[in-house]
Protein backbone atom coordinates (compact mmCIF):
# COMPACT_ATOMS: atom_id res chain seq x y z
CA UNK A 1 0.00 0.00 0.00
CA UNK A 2 1.36 3.31 -1.04
CA UNK A 3 -0.18 6.59 -0.63
CA UNK A 4 -1.92 8.42 -2.64
CA UNK A 5 -0.93 11.79 -2.26
CA UNK A 6 2.79 11.08 -1.52
CA UNK A 7 3.87 7.84 -2.42
CA UNK A 8 4.68 6.74 0.89
CA UNK A 9 4.83 2.75 1.90
CA UNK A 10 1.99 2.52 4.25
CA UNK A 11 2.33 -1.63 5.09
CA UNK A 12 2.72 -2.12 8.24
CA UNK A 13 1.81 1.44 9.78
CA UNK A 14 -1.01 1.13 12.58
CA UNK A 15 -2.26 4.31 12.87
CA UNK A 16 -4.52 4.75 9.08
CA UNK A 17 -3.10 8.11 8.61
CA UNK A 18 0.04 8.58 5.92
CA UNK A 19 3.13 9.94 8.18
CA UNK A 20 4.74 11.97 5.54
CA UNK A 21 1.63 13.85 4.38
CA UNK A 22 -1.26 13.25 6.77
CA UNK A 23 -3.63 11.71 4.71
CA UNK A 24 -6.39 9.09 5.47
CA UNK A 25 -6.55 5.86 4.53
CA UNK A 26 -8.37 2.86 5.16
CA UNK A 27 -6.42 -0.25 4.45
CA UNK A 28 -9.58 -2.71 3.50
CA UNK A 29 -10.82 0.07 1.01
CA UNK A 30 -8.05 -0.25 -2.14
CA UNK A 31 -9.44 3.12 -3.56
CA UNK A 32 -7.88 5.15 -0.62
CA UNK A 33 -4.37 4.26 -1.18
CA UNK A 34 -2.28 3.31 -4.10
CA UNK A 35 -0.88 -0.04 -4.86
CA UNK A 36 2.22 0.49 -6.96
CA UNK A 37 4.25 3.36 -5.73
CA UNK A 38 4.67 6.43 -7.59
CA UNK A 39 1.48 5.85 -10.01
CA UNK A 40 0.15 9.24 -8.35
CA UNK A 41 3.21 11.09 -9.14
CA UNK A 42 3.56 9.68 -12.39
CA UNK A 43 -0.33 10.56 -13.00
CA UNK A 44 0.71 13.96 -11.65
CA UNK A 45 3.51 14.44 -14.16
CA UNK A 46 1.19 13.85 -16.92
CA UNK A 47 -1.51 16.25 -15.82
CA UNK A 48 0.99 19.05 -15.92
CA UNK A 49 2.61 17.88 -19.33
CA UNK A 50 -0.98 17.86 -20.90
CA UNK A 51 -1.38 21.32 -19.66
CA UNK A 52 2.10 21.91 -20.63
CA UNK A 53 0.79 20.75 -24.20
CA UNK A 54 -2.48 23.05 -23.99
CA UNK A 55 -0.79 26.20 -23.13
CA UNK A 56 1.88 25.62 -26.08
CA UNK A 57 -0.86 25.55 -28.58
CA UNK A 58 -2.56 28.99 -27.29
CA UNK A 59 0.73 30.65 -27.65
CA UNK A 60 -0.97 32.45 -31.22
CA UNK A 61 -4.36 32.95 -29.48
CA UNK A 62 -2.59 34.91 -26.10
CA UNK A 63 -0.37 36.72 -28.81
CA UNK A 64 -3.53 37.80 -30.20
CA UNK A 65 -5.11 38.93 -27.28
CA UNK A 66 -1.89 40.70 -26.68
CA UNK A 67 -2.38 42.74 -29.91
CA UNK A 68 -5.80 43.44 -29.42
CA UNK A 69 -5.01 45.03 -26.08
CA UNK A 70 -2.59 47.18 -27.25
CA UNK A 71 -5.19 48.49 -30.28
CA UNK A 72 -7.33 49.42 -28.05
CA UNK A 73 -4.81 51.21 -25.75
CA UNK A 74 -4.17 52.76 -28.84
CA UNK A 75 -7.69 53.76 -28.98
CA UNK A 76 -8.28 55.23 -25.61
CA UNK A 77 -4.62 56.98 -26.12
CA UNK A 78 -5.37 58.59 -29.51
CA UNK A 79 -9.13 59.58 -29.24
CA UNK A 80 -9.52 57.48 -32.11
CA UNK A 81 -8.32 54.02 -34.07
CA UNK A 82 -4.69 54.23 -35.09
CA UNK A 83 -4.36 54.70 -38.16
CA UNK A 84 -2.48 51.70 -40.37
CA UNK A 85 0.82 52.11 -42.89
CA UNK A 86 3.31 54.06 -40.86
CA UNK A 87 0.61 57.31 -40.00
CA UNK A 88 0.51 56.22 -36.32
CA UNK A 89 3.89 54.68 -34.99
CA UNK A 90 2.97 51.79 -32.29
CA UNK A 91 6.23 53.46 -30.46
CA UNK A 92 4.62 56.72 -30.95
CA UNK A 93 2.07 56.21 -28.70
CA UNK A 94 2.42 55.86 -24.88
CA UNK A 95 1.04 52.67 -22.84
CA UNK A 96 1.26 50.25 -25.44
CA UNK A 97 5.47 49.62 -24.86
CA UNK A 98 5.25 46.19 -22.90
CA UNK A 99 2.19 44.85 -24.40
CA UNK A 100 3.20 45.30 -27.05
CA UNK A 101 6.36 43.67 -27.21
CA UNK A 102 4.79 40.57 -25.37
CA UNK A 103 2.52 40.06 -28.63
CA UNK A 104 5.26 40.97 -30.79
CA UNK A 105 7.18 38.09 -29.05
CA UNK A 106 4.16 35.73 -28.74
CA UNK A 107 3.65 35.96 -33.02
CA UNK A 108 7.39 35.16 -33.59
CA UNK A 109 7.09 31.91 -30.86
CA UNK A 110 4.37 30.73 -33.00
CA UNK A 111 5.89 28.26 -34.86
CA UNK A 112 8.51 27.13 -32.21
CA UNK A 113 5.35 26.48 -29.72
CA UNK A 114 4.46 24.01 -32.07
CA UNK A 115 7.47 22.22 -32.17
CA UNK A 116 6.99 22.75 -28.21
CA UNK A 117 3.31 20.83 -28.03
CA UNK A 118 4.72 18.11 -30.39
CA UNK A 119 7.85 17.66 -27.61
CA UNK A 120 5.15 17.74 -25.19
CA UNK A 121 2.73 15.28 -26.65
CA UNK A 122 5.66 13.30 -27.35
CA UNK A 123 6.39 13.16 -23.78
CA UNK A 124 2.52 12.09 -22.76
CA UNK A 125 3.13 9.08 -25.28
CA UNK A 126 6.04 7.98 -23.67
CA UNK A 127 4.77 8.02 -20.35
CA UNK A 128 1.28 5.69 -22.01
CA UNK A 129 -0.98 8.44 -21.42
CA UNK A 130 -2.54 8.46 -24.23
CA UNK A 131 -5.89 9.68 -23.34
CA UNK A 132 -4.13 12.65 -22.01
CA UNK A 133 -1.95 12.87 -25.13
CA UNK A 134 -5.11 12.39 -27.36
CA UNK A 135 -7.32 15.40 -25.70
CA UNK A 136 -4.63 17.84 -24.41
CA UNK A 137 -3.02 17.51 -28.25
CA UNK A 138 -6.68 17.94 -30.14
CA UNK A 139 -7.37 21.07 -27.28
CA UNK A 140 -3.78 22.21 -28.45
CA UNK A 141 -4.77 21.96 -32.06
CA UNK A 142 -7.76 23.50 -32.11
CA UNK A 143 -6.02 26.42 -30.36
CA UNK A 144 -3.14 26.84 -32.02
CA UNK A 145 -5.27 26.73 -35.20
CA UNK A 146 -7.51 29.34 -34.32
CA UNK A 147 -4.59 31.57 -33.17
CA UNK A 148 -2.69 31.10 -35.94
CA UNK A 149 -5.44 32.10 -38.49
CA UNK A 150 -6.44 35.23 -36.77
CA UNK A 151 -2.46 36.40 -36.68
CA UNK A 152 -2.37 35.94 -40.60
CA UNK A 153 -5.51 37.11 -41.21
CA UNK A 154 -5.01 39.97 -39.49
CA UNK A 155 -8.55 41.28 -39.84
CA UNK A 156 -8.15 44.20 -37.72
CA UNK A 157 -5.08 44.95 -39.15
CA UNK A 158 -3.09 44.78 -35.49
CA UNK A 159 -0.29 42.76 -36.50
CA UNK A 160 0.69 45.35 -39.83
CA UNK A 161 0.49 48.19 -37.24
CA UNK A 162 2.74 46.55 -34.97
CA UNK A 163 5.20 45.35 -37.03
CA UNK A 164 5.18 48.58 -39.12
Amino acid sequence: MYCLDCAYNLIGLDAHRCPECGLVYDPYDPESFDVTPGHHARDRASRWLEWMLIASGAVPLVANVFGMLSLLIARVTLGRWPMRGGADDPSSVPGIGLIGVIGIVLVLLMFPSMVGACMFAGALLMRQAFERAARGGAIALVLWVCGAALVIRDPAEVWMWLFD
